[in-house]
């Protein structure tokens, strides 16, 4: 039985993962930018998603912080991230995206800080583009990639003057 072991599917995981990998690998053809920035949009969704989950649990972590200190309980441990994966929607369905551990945890924790203040939108949005920069540099791709382009048009809209 341990025949068929050998010949079974790669996991999603494991496809998401070596597809990160690859991309720093392939050459300057017109298909390996194609697969790079294949690549670079569903790591952009990797990452964002992992900004909202680092806000939301922070936002929990700080109403359980408080719970506890009221209470005269122990400090509850800061939530990190769970892995470097994430299911995200794409054209074809759902699927799995990956971005090395180190990545997640920065963006994970930038979306805390935000959640708290402890950061300005501008310097949440230059700390994103170190981290998309560090990202791109893995992939050799060429482009920029733009995160959080959903605070971006937030902060836009709430930026804009209102008319009387």
């Amino acid at each position: 039985m341990d025949f068929f072991k050998k010949f079974s599917k790669p996991s999603a995981k494991e496809v998401a993962l070596a597809d990160y990998e690859r991309c720093g690998t392939l050459d300057d053809s017109h298909t390996s930018h194609v697969f790079r920035t294949r690549t670079a949009l569903r790591v952009r969704a990797n990452l964002n998603k992992t900004f909202i989950q680092g806000a939301k649990r922070e936002l929990k972590y700080q109403a359980d912080l408080v719970a506890a200190i009221k209470a005269g309980k122990a400090t509850p441990e800061r939530p990190k991230v769970e892995s470097g994966y994430q299911v995200i929607s794409s054209s074809v369905g759902e699927l799995i995206s990956y971005v090395p551990i180190r990545r997640a945890q920065k963006m994970y924790d930038l979306g805390g800080k935000y959640q708290t203040t402890e950061l300005n939108v501008a310097q949440v949005f230059e700390e994103a583009a170190s981290i998309a920069k560090e990202v791109a540099d893995d992939l050799k791709f060429t482009s920029k990639i733009e995160l959080l382009e959903f605070l971006r048009q937030e902060s836009d809209t709430e930026a804009e003057p209102t008319s009387s």
